[in-house]
């Protein structure tokens, strides 16, 4: 068995790692080179790239985007040429030369790369502002670190790939806003969508913060808040409705206070006396009152001797006084002196003299000499009773169907 020595070990790992260098391309670079005029939709370029050989390629339109790979070995301020190159062949792999000539930085490609992102970045949650964030969380500055040898991260790595995610996924989300919502505590209000994490659902997350959960790697969903607004008019009315009560409460106290106080000072000699002044005032006012209704009801029986009691219903059931005069229905009535035609108007609006519409019908007082002319133009059955007030007894008592009259009348 041949023993390989240690020295050609060292010498066989140092070619396979120096291999695996040398032919390593670690990035990968876009450019957009936008040339002018060129009809054909294509031409091309050739490429001077630090630590590669010279290339020559077409590049094509709209966007004329140039790709190519860069050594890992190469610095952020490391020069790549760019220069017009006539390129022979048939078609379409032929094409003139692009009319540029460029020197370009790596980071400043890597910058305009950043710039294409950006410009594309659109959504209801804005891209910008998201793709902001995610390279301030990634601790890079395209826009900015132009001068550093390092190079900066380019929107193809890893890193970035995940960040650019997040943003596009977050581009599709809209928030619902001010919407009607019941809280968990059953309170309906108005609110508001926002975000939170998985593991503390309580606590409410901004976009910014929502973004950076995303960027480490943790998903976040999506809970409603109430408004701030919403917050403050029900705390306002709570406040308001507590004030209300605690008044009323208050107020309820000193009625009580005053009670009994009052209920002390009736046991008093002062305050008993007070009663007693307080019966007799009481008594002489029923006292003046029954005399006043007495008096009443002696006029109204001397100036009105009878009275009619009219009702419209089914059989002798009473419903409503207005369902049996309709649009063409009258009242004739001739009380004494006086003389009236009513229609549905006026008994709507109890404008009929010497009359009270009840539940029982419409009642009107009569003179000694009267006489009463009812026209039924409902579909009920209008009724039409006569009585002697002073003793109670019916005189006269009548029922009309549809079109039919009640007419009654008394000459003394």
């Amino acid at each position: 068995m041949k023993i390989i020595s240690r020295a050609t070990l060292l010498i066989i790992f140092i070619f396979l790692l120096g291999g695996v260098s040398r032919n390593s391309l670690a990035l990968s670079l876009t450019y957009s080179i936008s040339p002018q005029n060129h009809e054909l939709g294509r031409c091309g370029v050739q490429l001077n790239i630090p630590g590669a050989e010279k290339t020559k390629t077409v590049v094509k339109g709209p966007n004329y985007l140039l790709s190519f790979d860069v050594p890992d070995e190469r610095g952020g301020n490391d020069k790549v040429k760019i220069s017009g190159k006539t390129i022979w062949g048939l078609p379409p792999d032929n094409a003139p030369a692009c009319d540029v000539k460029l020197v370009l930085t790596l980071n400043e490609i890597i910058k305009s790369e950043w710039e294409r992102v950006s410009a594309q970045a659109t959504g209801s949650i804005n891209s910008t502002s998201c793709l902001e964030i995610g390279l301030n969380y990634l601790g890079i500055k395209p826009f900015e670190d132009l001068h550093s040898d390092s190079l900066i991260m380019t929107p193809s790595h890893p890193k970035a790939q995940k960040m650019l995610g997040v943003c596009t996924k977050m581009a599709k989300v809209e928030l619902r806003k001010n919407f009607d919502c019941e809280l968990s505590s059953g309170i309906k209000t108005r609110c508001d969508e926002a975000f939170h994490s998985r593991t503390d659902p309580q606590k409410k997350l901004s976009v910014e913060e929502a973004l950076v959960v995303q960027f480490s790697g943790e998903e976040v969903q999506r809970g409603i808040w109430e408004t701030e607004k919403a917050a403050t008019s029900r705390l306002a009315k709570a406040d308001e409705e507590r004030a209300i009560q605690e008044a009323r409460k208050r107020a309820a106290e000193e009625r009580e206070v005053l009670a009994e106080k009052r209920r002390q000072w009736l046991e008093t000699p002062e305050g008993k006396k007070h009663l007693e002044a307080e019966a007799l005032k009481a008594k002489r006012a029923a006292e003046e009152k029954a005399q006043v209704d007495s008096r009443e009801r002696a006029r109204i029986a001397k100036e009105f001797p009878f009275y009619a009691v009219l009702t419209c219903g089914m059989g002798q059931d009473h419903m409503t006084i207005l369902g049996c005069f309709g649009e063409r229905g009258k009242l004739e009535i001739r009380n004494g002196s006086e003389y009236g035609l009513y229609t549905l108007f006026h008994i709507a609006n109890q404008a009929v003299p010497n009359s009270i519409n009840g539940r029982n019908g419409l009642t009107i007082n009569l003179r000694h000499n009267f006489s009463l002319d009812a026209d039924n133009r409902g579909d009920l059955t209008l009724g039409v009773k006569i009585f002697e007030r002073g003793s109670g007894r019916l005189l006269f008592e009548k029922q009309a169907i549809k079109y039919g009259q009640v007419k009654v009348r008394n000459e003394p």
